[in-house]
């Protein structure tokens, strides 16, 4: 629960702060899909596997 909270801080803080304020214009759909694309890539850092980690993906049960 705590991560996906912090997913979701990382994808809305920036862009729905300064739109709160006013300080920005409404971004366009490029400007969004990289504000969420950085913030995806920050958070797998923190949370997405890691170099060496060998543990096994799940598999499907179809």
């Amino acid at each position: 629960m705590v991560a996906a909270q912090q997913l979701i801080g990382l994808c809305q803080s920036r862009l729905w702060k300064a739109r709160m304020c006013n300080a920005v214009p409404e971004p366009d759909d490029t400007e969004i899909r990289l504000e969420v694309d950085q913030s995806v890539e920050t958070f797998l850092a923190a949370f997405g596997p890691q170099p060496g980690d060998h543990r096994r993906e799940p598999t499907s049960r179809t």
